[in-house]
C-alpha cells in the first residue's frame, strides 16, 4: 500500500490518501483529513479504480478539497 500526504493551500488542513496498484489499475483504500492534530474526516473503501496513479492522486485531493469546502461553509449555513 501507498501512502500519499499533503496539505492545502491555507496549511490548515492535511490530506492523506492510501492507495493500491492491482491488475486492474489503482485503487483509492482511504482518505483521512486533519486540522491541526485532529482528524476531522476519514473514509474507507472507496469505489473506483484509476489507470494511472496520477489520477487517482488528484482525484483524492479534489475528493478532499470538496470536504474542506463544506467544512468551511457549514457554520455558514446555520447562521
Amino acid at each position: 500500500m501507498s501512502i500519499f500526504q499533503t496539505v492545502d493551500g491555507s496549511g490548515n488542513f492535511s490530506y492523506e490518501l492510501r492507495y493500491s496498484h492491482h491488475s486492474d489499475g489503482w485503487q483509492m483504500n482511504s482518505i483521512s483529513i486533519q486540522r491541526r492534530d485532529h482528524q476531522i474526516f476519514s473514509k474507507k473503501n472507496l469505489a473506483g479504480v484509476y489507470r494511472a496513479e496520477a489520477v487517482l492522486l488528484e482525484q483524492g485531493v479534489n475528493m478532499c478539497e470538496a470536504v474542506i469546502t463544506r467544512f468551511n461553509l457549514k457554520p455558514l449555513l446555520h447562521a
